[in-house]
C-alpha cells in the first residue's frame, strides 16, 4: 500500500501520532491486510559474535541481558550494526551496476554484494507487500529507538542509492522501533493489539521472523486470542547473519568495550587478546557463506559445529597476491573437525586447508592440529564434485508449529559467489595479502 507520503515514518513507533498518515479516517477503512517484517536475520543479515575469535565467557559479556550490565552489549550498540551497514553501502558503490533494470534475479557486481548482506527472497516479498492496495508494510525490530534511530533514518530515509536494493528502493508504510519495553516480543504484540483495535476493517496479519523464542511466543499467545475474524499467520524464516572480518569486529568490540567503561566505572572490562604465529588468510565473505549453506547440508550428518576459520597453508612459504585455489578433497578428522583440501592453481604442490567444520571451539581446534599433525591424518577422504543441477533443501524445524524450509539453487549460488566451475570443478580466487591473524579474545572485569 502507497501511502499519501513517507513522512516521519521512522515516528509512527506507536498509534496514534499526529503526523502520521495512518490517521485518515479513509485509510483506516481501506486497510485490511498487515504485513510485518523483521529486520534482523530476516531480511538483513546483521553481524553476530564471531565464534571463531571469542570465548564462551567473551561472548556471554557481549550478548545484552548477560554481562553489561548498562550497555545493553553487541545487539544494543549502534556501531556494531551501523559499521557493517557502511561495509555494504562502500562495497556497493565500488561495484558495477547491469545496465537497465533485468527482469528476475540478477548477477551484476552490485547484486552480488546485495546477496551478501540482504534476503532476495524477503525483500522481494516486501515489494509485493507494498505493491498490494489494502495492505500495510511494517518493518518492526527490536533496535532500540534511542540508540538506532539515527542508523535506520541514514539506511531507509537518506541517500536513495542507500535503500535501492537489487536494482528497487526498499519502501515500508511504517517503521517501528522498540521503544520503552525491555523485551522485543512484548513490545511488538502491543503494536499488534493497536493494530487490531485501530483498523476495523482488518482481515488478516502476517509476520515474517527468525526468532524461534518470539514465534513460538507469538502463536501461543494468538490462540488465546478470541478473535476469530482476524487470520493470523507467522512464517518462521531460516536465520542468516553477517560475519566481519575478524581484524574489523575486534576494533568494534574495542569501541564498544571502551565505550562501555567510559559509561560503566562499576564494572570496567579488560580484553585478553592471544594471537597465534600461524597465518589464516581471509576467503571472501561470498564465498564463505555458500561453503557454510552447501557443507552444512551436504554433509549434514558429521556433528559438528558450523564454522570457517579461513586458509591455513600447510607450508611456511610465503604467499602474496590473488591464489586461484581447487578445491580437491572433502576430509573429515573425527577427533577434530572436517576440512576442505585446496591446492594452488598454479602450483599443485603448494597445499592449504580450510577448516569448515569443528568441535567446541576453534582454539580446540587449532591446539589439536598441531598437537597431532592432522591435516595428514583423516578417518575419511570425499573427492569434491559438484552438481550444478541439485538443488538442496534446508530445514529447520523446532517443534510441530515451527518449521522453516529453504532450496538453495546451486547455480544461482555460484553465480553469486564468486566461485569458479570447470565441469566439476570448483575454485575460487583469494587475495593472500589480506591476512587475518587467527585470535582468541576473552574478557573479564
Amino acid at each position: 500500500m502507497n501511502l499519501n507520503t513517507l513522512k516521519d515514518a521512522l515516528q509512527y513507533y506507536e498509534l496514534p501520532h499526529p503526523s502520521n498518515d495512518l490517521n485518515t479516517s479513509k485509510v483506516n477503512r481501506n486497510i485490511k491486510d498487515i504485513h510485518i517484517y523483521d529486520f534482523d536475520g530476516t531480511m538483513f543479515y546483521s553481524p553476530s559474535i564471531s565464534a571463531d575469535i571469542f570465548t564462551s565467557r567473551a561472548k556471554d559479556y557481549l550478548i545484552p541481558f548477560k554481562g553489561m550490565k548498562n550497555s545493553g552489549g553487541w545487539w544494543c550498540y549502534q556501531y556494531s550494526l551501523e559499521t557493517y551497514i557502511n561495509n555494504w553501502i562502500d562495497e556497493k558503490k565500488k561495484a558495477s551496476a547491469s545496465e537497465g533494470i533485468p527482469r528476475g534475479r540478477c548477477y551484476c557486481d552490485q547484486c552480488k554484494i546485495d546477496h551478501k548482506y540482504w534476503s532476495y527472497d524477503i525483500i522481494m516479498k516486501i515489494h509485493d507487500s507494498y505493491a498490494q492496495k489494502n495492505c500495510l508494510t511494517v518493518m518492526m525490530t527490536g533496535r532500540r529507538e534511542d540508540k538506532f534511530m539515527d542508523t535506520f533514518t541514514k539506511l531507509l530515509k537518506g541517500d536513495i542509492a542507500n535503500r535501492t536494493i537489487f536494482h528497487k528502493e526498499l519502501k515500508f508504510d511504517c517503521i517501528f522501533l522498540k521503544k520503552d519495553y525491555k523485551y522485543t516480543m512484548q513490545y511488538k504484540l502491543n503494536v499488534i493489539v493497536k493494530f487490531m483495535r485501530k483498523f476495523k476493517n482488518l482481515k488478516s496479519i502476517l509476520m515474517y521472523d527468525d526468532r524461534v523464542d518470539q514465534i513460538v511466543g507469538m502463536q501461543s499467545w494468538w490462540k488465546k486470542q478470541k478473535n476469530k475474524r482476524i487470520k493470523f499467520k507467522i512464517f518462521a524464516v531460516i536465520p542468516k547473519v553477517g560475519k566481519y572480518e575478524n581484524n574489523q569486529q575486534l576494533k568494534v568490540v574495542k569501541d564498544l568495550i571502551d565505550t562501555h567503561n567510559k559509561n560503566t566505572p562499576e564494572q570496567i572490562l579488560n580484553v585478553d587478546l592471544s594471537l597465534y604465529d600461524s597465518k589464516y588468510y581471509a576467503i571472501d565473505r561470498g564465498i564463505l557463506r555458500f561453503l557454510e549453506m552447501y557443507l552444512s547440508l551436504e554433509f549434514k550428518d558429521w556433528d559438528y559445529k558450523t564454522g570457517i576459520l579461513g586458509i591455513q597453508l600447510l607450508d611456511n612459504a610465503p604467499v602474496d597476491g590473488e591464489v586461484e585455489w581447487i578445491i580437491k578433497k572433502f576430509k573429515v578428522s573425527h577427533d577434530i573437525g572436517c576440512f576442505l583440501e585446496l591446492e594452488n592453481k598454479q602450483d599443485v604442490n603448494q597445499k592449504a586447508i580450510v577448516i569448515t567444520h569443528y568441535k567446541e571451539s576453534h582454539l580446540a581446534t587449532f591446539k589439536e592440529l598441531l598437537a597431532h599433525d592432522a591435516p595428514t591424518k583423516y578417518d575419511k577422504e570425499v573427492d569434491v564434485a559438484y552438481d550444478t543441477s541439485k538443488k538442496l533443501k534446508c530445514k529447520m524445524e523446532v517443534n510441530d508449529e515451527v518449521k522453516a524450509s529453504e532450496t538453495m539453487d546451486l547455480n544461482n549460488e555460484l553465480k553469486l559467489s564468486f566461485l569458479c566451475l570447470d565441469n566439476t570443478v570448483l575454485s575460487f580466487v583469494a587475495n593472500m595479502a589480506e591476512v587475518n591473524d587467527f585470535m582468541m579474545i576473552d574478557l573479564h572485569e
